[in-house]
Parts: C-alpha cells; sequence; structure tokens
C-alpha cells in the first residue's frame, strides 16, 4: 500500500511538474532555433543527469529492479520516428508538450494518447505481427557506474544545496515549481517511481503474446518448436512471480492475512503470489529453460559432465 500511495503521489506531481515546465523537446529545439536560448534543453539535459544520477547510485547499491529493453532496428523503427517526428512537428509538441498542453486547458491534445493507442491498432492491421527481436541491451553508464557516479551526484547534489537555499529563503514553492526546476522534478520523481514500484509496463504483456504467437506459427507451419518456447516459457513464469509480488506489495499488512473460512481460504492475490513459485518449476525450471536458451540460442559450451 505504501509503494503505490508513493507512486501516485509522483504520478501527479511528475505531471503537474509536466504543466508547470513547459517541457516539450519539440518546443526546445524550437526555441533553439527561433529564439537562439536554450534554457529548456540545458533543463532537460539536467533532467537527464538528475535520472542518471538516480539509476547509477541504485546500480552500485545493487538495487535497480532492472534495465531497459533493447530491441533490433527494423523499417517499423524507421516508418514509426518517421510519423512520430511529423505528427509531433505539426502538433508543435511532443507527448510531454500534449500533456502540458492539457494542463493548460487545450482539449485538442487528448488526441494524443487516442493516436497512439490508434497507431498500435494500424501497425498490427498492416502486417507488424511481432515485435522486433530483443538484442542485447549495453549502458556505458551502468556498466561504469562507479566512473560516472562522480560527475552525476555533483549535479544532483549542485541542485540540492540550490533547493535548501530556498528553503531557507522562504521560497522554495516559486523556486521548485519554476519552469527550468520543475522539469527537474520530472526526473527525480520518475526514479522515485521507478525503484518503489519498478518498470513494469503493458509492453511486457506484449511481448509475452507475441512470443507465443511466434511459437505457435511454427508449429502451425509443422515445424517443433525451437528455443523460444524456452524463452517464452522463462519470461512467462517470472513474470508471473513479479506480478504476484507487486500485489503483495500493494496490499501490503493486508497481503499477510487470510479471508475467513473453513480449509486453507486465499485472496485471489494472495493465490497469485502463492501459486506464482511453482511456475518456475514446472514444465523445466527457470535454471533448465536458461541452460537451453543458452546453448540452443545463444551457442554457449554446455556446461561440464561433473560424473
Amino acid at each position: 500500500m505504501v509503494g503505490l500511495a508513493v507512486a501516485i503521489v509522483c504520478a501527479a506531481l511528475m505531471g503537474f511538474a509536466i504543466q508547470r515546465g513547459g517541457t516539450c523537446l519539440v518546443a526546445a529545439i524550437d526555441e533553439a532555433v527561433s529564439k537562439r536560448t536554450i534554457n529548456r534543453l540545458l533543463a532537460l539535459a539536467e533532467a537527464s543527469a538528475l535520472v542518471a544520477a538516480g539509476m547509477v547510485t541504485a546500480q552500485i547499491f545493487g538495487i535497480l529492479p532492472m534495465t531497459p529493453h533493447a530491441f533490433a532496428l527494423t523499417g517499423w523503427t524507421i516508418v514509426g520516428g518517421m510519423i512520430m517526428g511529423l505528427g509531433a512537428y505539426v502538433a508543435g509538441a511532443c507527448v510531454f508538450g500534449a500533456i502540458a498542453r492539457i494542463g493548460n486547458g487545450e482539449p485538442a491534445y487528448f488526441l494524443v494518447p487516442l493516436g497512439f493507442f490508434l497507431g498500435c491498432v494500424a501497425a498490427l492491421r498492416l502486417g507488424m505481427t511481432r515485435l522486433p527481436h530483443i538484442v542485447a541491451a549495453h549502458s556505458p553508464v551502468l556498466a561504469d557506474a562507479l566512473l560516472f557516479a562522480g560527475p552525476l551526484l555533483a549535479i544532483a547534489a549542485w541542485r540540492l544545496w540550490h533547493t535548501v537555499h530556498a528553503v531557507r529563503r522562504r521560497d522554495f514553492a516559486a523556486y521548485v515549481w519554476s519552469p527550468h526546476v520543475a522539469t527537474g522534478v520530472i526526473g527525480v520523481t520518475f526514479v522515485i517511481m521507478f525503484l518503489t514500484v519498478g518498470a513494469w509496463a503493458y509492453t511486457q504483456v506484449e511481448l509475452m503474446r507475441f512470443s507465443g504467437l511466434r511459437t505457435l506459427a511454427q508449429v502451425a507451419a509443422g515445424r517443433p518448436p525451437g528455443p523460444e518456447a524456452s524463452v517464452a516459457k522463462l519470461f512467462w513464469s517470472e513474470y508471473h512471480k513479479r506480478l504476484g509480488e507487486i500485489a503483495m506489495t500493494i496490499e501490503g499488512a493486508d497481503g499477510l492475512l487470510r479471508p475467513d473460512g473453513d480449509g486453507y481460504p486465499v485472496s485471489a492475490w494472495q493465490s497469485v503470489f502463492l501459486s506464482s513459485r511453482a511456475g518456475t518449476i514446472y514444465s523445466g525450471t527457470s535454471e533448465i529453460q536458461r541452460n537451453i536458451i543458452g546453448e540452443r540460442a545463444l551457442g554457449l559450451p554446455k556446461e561440464p559432465n561433473r560424473s
């Protein structure tokens, strides 16, 4: 329950900060070209540095829940990027900018999220039957967290010092909701939400769906399932386990109490949490699935025979 409350508060603060900061990459580029000023670009750069500082710190202490997935570059990626860029140019706002415009009382920008979902449906109808395959993600910042920690934390400390100074001047509200600093608030609230709730998204469910469709297509074509089946099983079972853990975190102390009744009744989310452990064992444990993927898909050497 605490995690959910923190996430709700951070989401509300993030939305208000987007509106106050007028945060928008399109507007920032337009400002740089037409007005020859880079104030918004600097604000976005500082917000990015604050996010990186939080991620690096979490990586050093071993509490980073997950790193972003990376996907292979395909024609769909290029076409989608071009359409998104054209839309941002016509609308005069990126995704963040659309939220800021909605906050400013411009209801026409409600069409932006609607257009996003219509685009997803259109892509599926036009032949995008599966997502690009996942490739190894490599972040040089996270890989050398100790190397980047110093300068990134120095930026965070510099902003914190100014914030404390504003509190002493009794000018905190005006300072923190000024356009530049409000953009930094977006980065801070994002890191808190990421570490509190985790990077749990609709895209992970879609990954499982497309992976299952690919396996079904192989079976329908008369080909035996390959290591893709192991990928699907491993991803699904680990997702199921993580879902149960998040549910128990949200329920808090209530998740420790069973409903009244004979036998051993449990709530729906308690059932998800308890049964999810079995999913990582039956039909081949997660360890066995990783061996299959490593040996048959990635071509890694087999484990030595200890006998």
